[in-house]
């Protein structure tokens, strides 16, 4: 009987402690508003480009804007939040200013993926912005206050 309700509390408590070790990470405005650094973007390093600025993009949550910069070019436009707390977000339309840049790798690849983005996740203290199928297309890392 002793051995029976041991196996019992056991399987009741199993279904608790899976779900608390779950990685479930609500998203709200407030998680992504502000300036993160750009840190790669389909894959290529924003370290290994010299740019003339830090690349970065910024949320604006309360107005529904994206802002920021590809290291060369200014990147302006508007953010869909409406299913943010599923983790789900896009952008429409955005627009970059044609700036000449010497060396545009980097450039390329973040104009390329604005297009693609539908969801978003964290991953310790990154923000990575995927597609619909989970592809990371790119990966952002919070801004420091001093560097806003």
């Amino acid at each position: 009987m002793k051995r029976i309700t041991c196996y019992v509390l056991a399987l009741c408590a199993l279904p608790m402690l899976l779900t608390s070790c779950a990685q479930t990470k609500e998203f709200t405005e407030s998680n992504i508003n502000g300036e993160w650094n750009i840190v790669s973007a389909d894959g290529f390093n924003a370290a290994d480009e010299e740019t003339m600025d830090a690349p970065f993009l910024g949320f604006n949550t309360a107005e529904k804007r994206l802002y920021g910069s590809t290291g060369c070019n200014n990147v302006m436009g508007s953010i869909k939040t409406d299913s943010l707390s599923q983790g789900r977000l896009s952008f429409s339309p955005v627009a970059m200013t044609r700036r000449y840049c010497p060396n545009d790798q980097l450039e390329r690849h973040i104009s390329g993926m604005f297009d693609k983005v539908r969801k978003l996740r964290m991953k310790g203290s990154k923000l990575m912005l995927t597609d619909e199928d989970g592809k990371v297309l790119i990966t952002l890392s919070r801004r420091s206050t001093q560097a806003q």
